[in-house]
């Protein structure tokens, strides 16, 4: 009995390891631990046909797998034959399957599934400078001042939209063609794609507040003792959302800026609020009403794909919805994410279908006409006027090959664009997701010390940080490095509520 549940571990560590590489492509140790922590309770209720995938990989076939190598080994073991290779086969097999190789293939499929998360960026030290310590400018609301007239904000969250499907020559079938025209003289930038931030939560998190979500106990082996209450905070905080009051509560991020200067902050996604903490993260970040699935299915919708809401029936909710606010005297934050691009094959819906458009090209068309639909509407109903409108990806595809066409790519910008009438001069080439929490603040006419907020300044408007400085100079991986750097600072920053 000891010998197969050996078997099926080592399966299903194998087996989920590859389930987990083929559905998420190359996996970082934030993402992975952050939903370990905090994602995979609750998947059985967000998004079944996931769960149903995951346990199929980890319990299913590693049981029925584990059960077939016992039957063969007990027929080799009994055989009549006695043969000089079935002799042989069952010595190998014997040998194959004995408890201390198995322990020794249990190890290796551990260290396998390390090396796929890439365990090693945890324990890494390049520098002996605080990165945080010395680049981040904490925002302090009473230094934030708000215009006399105040714009209202649209903010357009669009799953998994790559600025390379803009690109005619890569693509030929130009599946962005409306959505490029339509904003053609507006505002854009080289929005790169980082690698602490490939998964929705930490997009929203890294662009509403201008730092990174990680776990900072990677390096709690290394460290000073004195520390090690910080790194506990750390484990804390990614627990369960119930089991831990606070999400980053002495950050202050866009919702809580907008919040203190009179805004009404709504969100409105698809997906299920609890999944990675994102409605608790926005609930206590300045945000008001929350819709997401759970709503949705209240009011009696009923066609929801793996996720949660289409995005059809979600732009139809969203503009009803923004016409509600626009006739108040109030200023607001409409915010909404989609999930029709959600990797790896992504979801259509009933308008989708209709159009022909089944596979992920076609999907990207679709997604393509929503927003192009959404600027029509944006202009129509003179919305334009008094509100502003971005439109940006909330992170690239993880895969380093294409869902349009299965070829090879960097997935190394994101798609942006910035709709307002205010006049705007950019003063940079390119931002992380940091710089937009700043720079939106800026267009919509708020001023800060410095113009930046969290580690980038604002990409719109004067440009107080010396080219040293820029963190929107470093590559991907240079940025890398100096995030997984252990951080007193940060620690202090994320998990503790003393002053």
């Amino acid at each position: 009995m000891s010998r197969l549940i050996l078997i099926f571990f080592l399966i299903a560590s194998i087996n989920g390891t590859f389930w987990m590489n083929k559905e998420f492509g190359e996996v970082y140790p934030y993402e992975f631990f952050f939903h370990i922590f905090y994602g995979v309770g609750n998947l059985a209720t967000i998004n079944e046909s996931h769960y149903q995938s995951f346990f199929t990989h980890i319990v299913i076939n590693p049981i029925i797998a584990s059960i077939f190598i016992a039957v063969v080994l007990n027929i080799l073991n009994h055989a009549k034959l006695q043969s000089k290779f079935v002799i042989k086969l069952s010595n190998v097999t014997q040998f194959i399957f004995s408890k201390k190789f198995l322990l020794a293939a249990l190890l290796l499929a551990f260290i396998y599934l390390l090396y796929s998360i890439n365990i090693h960026l945890l324990f890494t030290r390049d520098s002996e400078t605080d990165f945080f310590e010395t680049h981040y400018s904490q925002p302090n609301l009473k230094d934030i001042v708000a215009p006399e007239v105040k714009k209202n904000l649209i903010l357009i969250y669009v799953e998994s939209l790559s600025a390379e499907y803009e690109s005619i020559k890569r693509y030929p079938e130009n599946p962005l063609k409306d959505l490029k025209i339509k904003t053609q003289n507006n505002y854009s930038l080289n929005f790169k794609q980082g690698l602490t931030n490939r998964w929705t939560q930490a997009g929203l998190f890294d662009s509403m507040c201008g730092l990174p979500l990680k776990i900072n106990f990677g390096r709690r082996f290394r460290d000073n003792p004195r520390l090690t209450r910080w790194n506990e905070k750390a484990q804390l905080f990614f627990k369960a959302q119930k089991s831990h009051p606070n999400f980053a509560p002495k950050i202050v991020c866009l919702g809580n800026v907008l919040r203190d200067h009179g805004y009404q902050n709504i969100f409105m996604g698809g997906a299920d609020l609890n999944f990675s903490g994102k409605g608790q993260f926005l609930k206590q970040h300045g945000y008001h009403y929350l819709f997401g699935k759970a709503y949705w299915e209240s009011i009696g919708e009923d066609r929801f794909n793996d996720w949660g809401l289409p995005d059809d029936r979600l732009f139809f909710h969203a503009k009803n919805k923004i016409l509600e606010l626009h006739q108040s005297e109030q200023p607001f934050n409409f915010t909404m994410l989609t999930l029709n691009l959600h990797e790896p094959e992504g979801y259509t819906d009933q308008t989708c279908t209709s159009r022909g458009y089944t596979n992920y090209l076609g999907l990207v068309k679709c997604t393509n006409e929503y927003l192009s639909n959404f600027i029509d509407f944006y202009y129509e109903h003179k919305l334009h006027h008094d509100t502003d409108l971005v439109i940006v990806g909330d992170h690239n595809p993880r895969n380093n090959i294409s869902l349009l066409d299965g070829q090879e790519t960097d997935q190394s910008l994101i798609f942006n664009r910035f709709i307002s009438q205010t006049k705007l001069n950019i003063n940079r080439e390119s931002t992380y997701h940091f710089g937009l929490y700043p720079s939106i603040l800026h267009m919509l006419g708020f001023n800060f010390p410095n113009n930046k907020l969290g580690l980038e300044g604002s990409f719109f408007g004067e440009d107080h940080t010396p080219p040293s400085a820029k963190v929107s100079n470093l590559r991907p991986h240079e940025l890398l490095t100096l995030i997984n750097n252990y951080s007193l600072f940060y620690s202090k920053l994320m998990y503790s509520n003393e002053e």
